[in-house]
């Protein structure tokens, strides 16, 4: 199997992929927990997109503040000190509410803030190191084992998440959560790699605006930023809309759970695929994987009945791994080491400045309006957007070879000067 073999020639690589598999299972208990004690609680979804509102907080602060930090630092030092404040806050929250009784609902949305804050620096190091423990040729199949483990580890996580709110309750999960950070900090800790940390610009104190200079100057990397925003401005409408919908639709926790195993199920499936599939046509996977995402959030947002909704549930799922894959893979190509830390640091910071209006202003309109009118807008955004994609050029990029004369795609940079010209 492809995947076996990419384990077995990069061990390091494996070690960070098991402790982010531990990582994403104990993100989706809390989510899950969380998330479903303040809507079923309240019966608002407001009160639920309030940890959606903590967490894009956190991961603004976090991308700014990583990228004064990333890339000067090794990331496997920003790793450890990541999980280990994170480990931290969830294991006092998790027995203050064992020893207490539910924490004030402010503490939660700080929680939910301090763990994305973390968890930003987390990510953005991990994705910038990932191409120093993993072959160039192997990247997209990475990327692929990044959505089975996310697949996996979610199907079980979703699926059995509402069994354990009945017998363990929320306070439990939390400290189930705070292993789950500990987990990844034993094994980042005994891993090694070589990292060659950007040596400062000339006269540059800053080094969060010395990326942006670099950004601002190289015409794909800013585009796949832009499109990137406009996905995560329609996508937090389906994510603030979707546990208000289940409840219209006549489920409960148990059907919250269920979509989200379903869904992991289907990327576990369309990451098999992937990692068969994988070659250097990191552009074509990309748009690939939004459509039948697309696709699937139509299915899901026109259900009458529970069926339908869940049949659009595998079909969005499917799509998952390819565009994440690709997106992961053409940043890791497209930016050299010097900046590739804060790079990723800026994507994560621009997806959760789009998530954080989206998510907040779609739970308002979904107690106001219906959340079918919501889900029914996601769908149109998406197809806005893959026109966007196809015009800018994107779907043509390889990883494999130079942009023919005229493409606006750029050739892989090498140094910190890239070719592609102004956007």
């Amino acid at each position: 199997m492809q995947l076996l073999r990419l384990f077995r020639r990069n061990p390091a690589y494996f070690r960070l992929w098991l402790g982010n598999c531990m990582s994403i299972m104990g993100d989706v208990q809390y989510n899950v927990a969380v998330v479903w004690f303040l809507v079923s609680t309240t019966g608002s979804a407001v009160a639920g997109s309030g940890i959606a509102v903590g967490a894009m907080l956190g991961g603004m602060a976090g991308g700014v503040c990583a990228g004064t930090t990333l890339d000067a630092w090794h990331p496997r030092v920003v790793m450890l000190l990541a999980d280990g404040v994170r480990f931290l806050a969830a294991l006092a929250v998790g027995v203050s509410w064992l020893l207490a009784g539910p924490p004030p609902v402010i503490v939660l949305y700080a929680l939910a803030a301090v763990l994305t804050f973390c968890g930003t620096y987390h990510q953005a190091a991990r994705s910038s190191s990932i191409p120093a423990v993993v072959d160039e040729d192997q990247l997209i199949r990475a990327g692929a084992a990044e959505s089975l483990g996310s697949g996996l580890v979610s199907a079980v996580a979703w699926a059995g998440s509402g069994a354990l709110i009945a017998v363990l309750g929320t306070g439990q999960i939390l400290l189930v959560n705070a292993a789950t950070f500990l987990v990844p900090l034993l094994l980042v800790a005994a891993t090694r790699w070589r990292h060659t940390p950007a040596a400062p610009e000339p006269g540059a104190r800053r080094p969060m605006l010395a990326a942006f200079r670099w950004v601002r100057r190289d015409a794909l990397v800013l585009r796949m930023l832009t499109i990137e925003t406009l996905h995560a401005l329609v996508s937090g409408l389906v994510y603030a809309t979707l546990p208000l919908f289940v409840l219209v639709l006549g489920g409960g926790a148990g059907l919250f759970g269920l979509q989200g195993g379903l869904s992991a199920l289907a990327i576990l499936g369309g990451s098999l695929y992937l990692a068969r599939r994988a070659d250097a046509r990191a552009g074509r996977f990309y748009v690939l994987g939004m459509a039948v995402n697309a696709a699937g959030v139509l299915v899901m947002a026109a259900s009458p009945s529970v069926w339908p909704f869940l049949a659009g549930v595998l079909v969005a799922g499917l799509g998952t791994p390819a565009w994440n894959a690709a997106r992961q893979v053409i940043f890791q190509t497209a930016a050299p080491e010097a900046v590739r830390g804060r790079v990723f640091a800026m994507l994560e910071t621009a997806i959760n400045v789009a998530l954080l209006p989206t998510w907040a202003g779609g739970a308002v309109l979904a107690d106001a309006a219906g959340p079918r009118l919501v889900m029914l807008a996601a769908p149109a955004g998406y197809c806005l957007i893959l026109l966007l994609v196809l015009r800018t050029g994107i779907a043509r990029y390889r990883t494999d070879r130079p942009a023919p004369a005229g493409e606006p795609c750029p050739v892989v940079p090498t140094t910190l000067s890239p070719p592609g010209g102004p956007a």
